[in-house]
């Protein structure tokens, strides 16, 4: 899930479930944010490497370019990117 944190900033969490559910959290600006979340998608892949698919959701205010930084981070890592309605992430 990608929100807007703090003026100028992103929070991106990454949430999980399964036999180990959890999540993790970063928060980034414009210029770090697709560095940033590929670094958190590939700690995600070292501990799950099985796992190929990403569902992402945007609060309603995210610019595209943010969307695009995310699915360019998560491209190598979880080949299966799929983008999934605001209003899911805007209910969290």
């Amino acid at each position: 899930i990608l929100r807007k944190g703090s003026p100028g900033e992103y929070v991106s969490t990454l949430i999980w479930s399964g036999e180990k559910p959890g999540q993790s959290e970063v928060k980034a600006s414009d210029s770090t944010l697709r560095g940033l979340v590929e670094e958190q998608i590939k700690k995600f892949s070292g501990v799950y490497p099985g796992e190929k698919t990403l569902q992402v959701s945007l609060e309603h205010s995210i610019r595209y370019q943010a969307l695009v930084s995310v699915m360019d981070a998560a491209r190598d890592s979880l080949p299966d990117t799929v983008l999934i309605s605001y209003t899911e992430a805007d209910s969290k």
